[in-house]
Order: structure tokens, then sequence, then C-alpha cells
């Protein structure tokens, strides 16, 4: 892989985490957990000030206090959101991670995010 993640994080959902939110087995809290790690590669301003910082968190809170808002929060992260591709990669095996602990009782469901990543990264030709 030649380090693509983040020219391709626009299409992502599409390709990846739309078609895993559609997973039969897929649990309620699956895009609650995935945005708690996504939220750890935000570029967080260097000038932010502490007004600005409490009012962050608290749309945090309210972001992983819904699953709906989660999942629309995530779907609307713009890579230039993002710390950069070291990274999103990181995201990425946390991601699966997190996939693998709500799943870990529903047969195929952790795979089932391995083969969506794989598949989206070959079909670019990015292997």
């Amino acid at each position: 892989m030649r380090g693509e993640f983040l020219k391709v994080w626009s299409e992502s959902w599409r390709e990846i985490w739309s078609k895993l939110a559609r997973h039969p087995k897929a649990p309620d809290d699956l895009f609650i957990e995935l945005y708690r790690e996504l939220i750890k590669v935000f570029i967080i301003p260097p000038s932010q000030t502490s007004d600005e910082k409490v009012w962050a968190e608290k749309r945090f809170a309210e972001i992983v206090s819904d699953p709906a808002q989660a999942k629309k929060a995530f779907m609307k992260t713009k890579s230039s959101s993002l710390c950069g591709e070291r990274f999103l990669v990181k995201f990425c095996e946390r991601a699966y991670q997190v996939v693998e602990d709500l799943g870990g009782d529903l047969p195929g469901f952790a795979p089932y995010l391995t083969d969506q990543i794989n598949a989206d990264i070959i079909y670019r030709g990015e292997l």
C-alpha cells in the first residue's frame, strides 16, 4: 500500500462504512464507538480557546450519546479534519478492533469490515 487513505477518505463512507452500517447484525452503537476512535485523529487547532474546548467537549458528549448523531458526524468528517495518513491508518486499526469487540458474538461481522477495506484498497490499485 502506498499511503492513500486520506485521498480516499471521502469515498470511504460509500465504499466501506455505509455498507457496514447496513450489515444486518450491525449494533446500534457501532458509530458511537467508531466516532470515539475517529475523534482521536482530528486536528485540534493550536489556538483553540478554553471556551472553544469546552464547547467541543460538550458537542462530543452529545454526539456519542446518540447513535444517529454519531453516524451523521462520522459520515460528514472530512479528510482535512484528520491529522494525517499515519493517524488515519491507526484509526482503521482501532476501527477493526471496535468492530471485532462489538461483533465478537456475531459471526462474520469483523471479517466483513476487513473484506470491505481490503476490497476498496485492491480496487484502487493501492496494494
